[in-house]
């Protein structure tokens, strides 16, 4: 792998493939050649940003984007709300594929079970602890990337706006319930 590209300018350099930032995460001390230079560089460090640190003394210069830490909590707040509720459903999807199924008697607690009213089908098999592993898991990763794009030089973006949001949103439950469909039919 060349890492003439992370070595350009900041302004200039392109975000780095995942399954590269996964190896660096993984092996941070990796030593990666430059063919350009001709030096080797350390894992992580190629992908650090190529500024300098702020003067000591100097006043960090704010985007318009860049919301203060009152909007990061609230925003925390509902990523982990929404998660917390798409999980359950998720879940429910892979039980209703025969992909899982929770014990009846754990040391977890026995499954929710969620039924039609005019029928004893199931609609929806989860246990008391996935509302919070979705919702711990969509904080991490919805504030991953804001986090990332600042720590990466990409600066802070624009939302997305409520249409983009809600067809990610759609296409990932779409997805859970193909790996059910496909899993069930294995």
């Amino acid at each position: 792998v060349y890492l003439d590209t992370v070595l350009q300018p900041r302004h200039s350099r392109p975000e780095p493939p995942a399954t590269m930032l996964a190896i660096l995460l993984l092996f941070p001390n990796l030593p990666i050649p430059s063919s350009s230079r001709g030096t080797r560089v350390s894992g992580l460090a190629a992908l650090a940003p190529r500024h300098l640190p702020p003067a000591a003394g100097a006043r960090p210069v704010r985007d318009s984007l860049d919301p203060p830490l009152s909007v990061w909590v609230r925003q925390a707040g509902v990523m982990w709300i929404a998660a917390a509720l798409l999980g359950p459903v998720c879940d429910g999807r892979h039980s209703s594929h025969d992909v899982l199924h929770y014990a009846t008697e754990s040391i977890a607690g026995t499954p929710l079970y969620l039924s039609a009213p005019w029928s004893d089908a199931v609609l929806l098999e989860t246990c008391w602890w996935v509302p919070f592993a979705f919702g711990g898991a969509g904080v991490i990763l919805g504030a991953a990337h804001p986090l990332l794009d600042r720590r990466w030089g990409g600066g802070p973006r624009a939302p997305p706006g409520w249409p983009t949001a809600l067809i990610s949103v759609a296409a990932f439950v779409a997805c859970y319930d193909l790996s059910g469909q496909l899993a069930q039919a294995a």
